[in-house]
């Protein structure tokens, strides 16, 4: 059953009960074009057939914001002359099938070639010329386009696809256009081509009511001339090579445009930057007579996370997922992450739509060409995995300068990490759609090779001299001052039991907060961003002779990602030279931490073999970058001989 929505008094509506000879049960439903109120007699798939001039972008987003709700869907009938649009509803039959002679793919802003094993054409810059377009616009096209625009052109390589109402005298057209009477670019008029199947992905609207004379020039609308069905954006947004793909694969697999809709709307709004941006001209039960078989694999998700083997996409593959309330809820958030720990070379895309009323998850996998696995897929809800942990570390590097690493090369290297870290914008953000992650491995392997070498740097500078509390280096570039009164009655020295004096230093421009403790009993120091609980190396004396001691390090990861690690070993004295008579077994490690993981480290400090008469207090400084954030603990001993 097809219900009819109507403006009151607008006479292309009342042309709707032509529709009544067609449909088993005819419901119409008038409303005002101000609003959606009455919807909730709307109980099927429903069309809103209309006088485009009325139609309104927030009736339109009312209307779909139900038609989700509800888990119906609905196009809208319109034209640009009554005449046409009764013809449209007259044929009502021939409308609501779809049998494309040829299928056609325009990627405007892609500037190489690609390689498809589709039954389809697929033209990219240097392809999308007027010439090449010219030579198909008389077939059955099924056309998907990235292309730009507006809603008077849609730009080809060498041209335009002109939106110019031909029906309306030019003469009429250039007194409210002059410009369309000079132009001087090669053209295709959008009406002479006859498609019938059309995806505009494009910040051309096909609402005519937004602009003055609407009517005289518009692309979609006169697309409308010939085509059956027309999804377009009714705003301007960004467009997706993928969302092109994605409406191909759909179509030919034979979904019907309704619910092609809904998943390109619901496809925009999870994995692209839009939201339910699109708008259907035509039936929404219209679809492919023959499709191509399409793949389906029927799972049930009872956790947070489900694996899926796959041997091969074959083009599109549909998971439909059977899921629980409060699977489902975290995915309408989008909450939710998709993944593949094997290494993929070729662009396998995804889109997660959710079908609340039905108690399931559609998961499409598509590709320009077929893909062999095995392939390892993993979907889950909640919080997503990939933190932005380099984005993190970078903005922990840029402290290192406030705390005295301030040497050129370090900082030289810190500059070279943040220039990788723009390369991987674009690649982080094709992840939010695409399970290819050849080029994020490789990016994440020379940031990983950039980590190591500051942190082989920073190891370097520390090892160079004696050390220092760290309070000491901050001079101007942090405000010293009294911790709050609660922190000198909570935290005490984890050695004798006493508590700690403690300094807070600050930078409100970075922003940036430290805090330094000092024990007056045994005189160790603590220098650490966190308090709650404090965190710094643990150390521990675990043998001790007068002139040996060993002692045990422990750092530890509490995060939900893997760290990169730098612990660092040096030994301060009254006088540097006297290094030359102690030996002290580590130096430094770089390492890695899974999560809830911990590294210890034995560490032995002695005297070697000297004539010289030794008795002394040693200090033990333990520098700990997690993540490139630096926590200093210490331990304070004596050493002798004699």
């Amino acid at each position: 059953m097809l219900e009819v929505v109507a403006f009151r008094g607008d006479e292309y509506g009342l042309s709707a009960r032509i529709l009544a000879d067609f449909l088993d049960e005819f419901r119409i439903h008038e409303m005002s074009p101000d609003n959606f109120n009455g919807k909730e007699e709307i109980e099927n798939d429903f069309i809103i057939v209309c006088n485009p001039k009325l139609l309104t972008e927030n009736f339109l987003r009312q209307a779909y914001e139900y038609s989700r709700d509800r888990g119906i869907y609905f196009g809208v009938i319109s034209a640009l002359s009554i005449d046409l649009l009764r013809e449209k509803l007259a044929n009502y039959q021939e409308q609501i099938v779809l049998d494309p002679q040829q299928y056609l793919i325009i990627l405007r802003k892609e500037n190489k070639s690609i390689k498809h094993r589709l039954n389809a054409e697929v033209f990219t810059r240097y392809e999308s010329t007027v010439d090449n377009f010219d030579r198909v616009k008389h077939k059955k096209l099924c056309l998907s386009m990235v292309i730009d625009g507006n809603r008077r052109h849609l730009h080809l390589s060498d041209g335009k696809i002109c939106g110019i109402n031909r029906d309306i005298p030019l003469e009429e057209i250039y007194r409210y256009f002059p410009d369309c009477q000079n132009c001087e670019y090669e053209r295709v008029y959008a009406q002479d081509v006859q498609a019938e199947c059309i995806f505009m992905d494009s910040c051309s609207s096909t609402l005519i009511s937004t602009s003055e004379k609407g009517e005289y020039i518009n692309v979609g609308m006169n697309f409308l001339k010939n085509a059956k069905v027309l999804i377009s954006s009714y705003r301007p947004k960004q467009g997706y090579n993928s969302e092109a793909l994605l409406f191909h694969h759909l179509i030919s697999h034979g979904f019907e445009a309704g619910e092609v809709l809904y998943i390109l709307n619901t496809n925009s709004y999870n994995h692209c930057s839009d939201y339910l941006p699109y708008i259907l001209y035509g039936f929404p039960n219209a679809k492919v007579t023959i499709p191509e078989k399409l793949e389906v694999d029927r799972l049930r998700m009872e956790k947070s996370e489900i694996v899926v083997d796959i041997n091969r996409i074959s083009g599109m593959r549909l998971l439909e997922i059977h899921a629980g309330e409060d699977i489902l809820n975290e995915v309408l958030k989008r909450q939710f992450y998709v993944f593949s720990s094997d290494e993929i070379r070729k662009d396998v895309f995804y889109s997660v739509i959710p079908y609340p009323l039905k108690n399931s998850i559609k998961l499409f996998l598509y590709s320009w060409e077929e893909v062999n696995g095995p392939l390892r897929i993993v979907f889950g809800v909640g919080k997503k995995l990939r933190e932005d942990v380099y984005s993190k570390r970078y903005f922990n590097m840029r402290k290192l300068e406030l705390l005295g690493f301030r040497h050129k090369k370090i900082q030289n290297q810190v500059h070279d990490y943040f220039s990788k870290i723009n390369e991987q914008t674009e690649v982080l953000d094709e992840a939010n759609r695409n399970l290819k992650n050849f080029d994020l491995h490789r990016l994440s392997k020379n940031l990983s090779a950039v980590e190591e070498r500051i942190y082989n740097l920073l190891a370097d500078h520390l090892l160079s001299q004696n050390p220092k509390f760290f309070i000491e280096v901050y001079g101007e570039n942090m405000t010293v001052r009294c911790a709050e009164e609660d922190l000198h009655k909570t935290i005490r020295c984890p050695y004798c039991g006493n508590y700690l004096s403690i300094k807070e230093s600050e930078n409100t421009l970075v922003p940036m907060k430290r805090y330094s403790g000092f024990c007056s009993n045994c005189h160790n120091v603590f220098d650490t961003e966190s308090v709650h609980p404090p965190k710094y190396p643990e150390i521990v004396l675990v043998h001790e002779q007068p002139d040996r001691k060993i002692f045990y390090v422990k750092v530890w990861n509490e995060n939900v990602h893997t760290t990169n690690n730098l612990v660092c070993f040096n030994l301060w004295c009254e006088n540097r030279s006297e290094m030359e008579n102690i030996y002290l077994s580590r130096d430094f490690q770089v390492f890695t931490l899974e999560p809830g993981g911990e590294e210890k480290f034995e560490v032995e400090v002695a005297l070697k073999r000297t004539d010289q008469r030794i008795n002394k207090t040693y200090c033990l400084y333990v520098y700990w970058f997690e993540d490139f954030n630096l926590s200093v603990s210490t331990y304070t001993f004596r050493l002798k001989n004699v």
